[in-house]
């Protein structure tokens, strides 16, 4: 999983978006790069909502040698691009303000999830001598423990009630 895909479920998670500002306009997504009407800093952390194929988080990048206003949309990552689809659409881009913790977190957790071993996260023990069998992590129920479970207090301190934008879909 990538980190912009594990902030948002996150969020969904502890109800919180960190929401800062909202615009709301007609946007053109061409080459990986989005036409937006406010200025932002590389960095910085937005929500594109309204559109049929690119929803979702992304992070700011520069695009070099240009006088508009258009930015790179990234996963997060300095390594990573996300894949865009070339559309334009009406819809409402949030400005996020995420604090350092919360994505130094993110980023945990998604190694956490992403071991890089290809074992499945919550598995404990594995052995191929003879037949293959596995020993998962479990909680005091019996059922295995996944990410909301290994950080729980951590996600916590980040939990609200309500969120302002909702992220299962829709608009501002």
């Amino acid at each position: 999983m990538k980190l912009n895909e594990m902030i948002i479920n996150i969020m969904r998670e502890i109800r919180r978006t960190f929401e800062v500002s909202a615009e709301s306009s007609e946007y053109i997504i061409e080459n990986g790069t989005i036409n937006l009407k406010e200025h932002y800093l590389v960095g910085e952390w937005i929500l594109v909502q309204g559109s049929r194929l690119n929803n979702g988080i992304y992070r700011i990048g520069a695009v070099n040698g240009t006088i508009l206003p258009l930015y790179t949309l990234s996963n997060g990552s300095d390594d990573e691009n996300p894949t865009c689809a070339d559309e334009s659409f009406q819809g409402c881009v949030w400005r996020l303000n995420l604090p350092r913790d919360f994505i130094e977190m993110a980023e945990e957790i998604t190694a956490w999830s992403n071991k890089s071993d290809n074992v499945p996260s919550d598995v404990v023990s594995h052995s191929v001598v003879g037949l293959y069998s596995e020993t998962r992590a479990t909680g005091h129920d019996g059922l295995p423990l996944g990410w909301k479970q290994v950080f729980g207090k951590r996600l916590g301190a980040f939990r609200r009630m309500f969120s302002t934008i909702n992220l299962n879909g829709g608009g501002a």
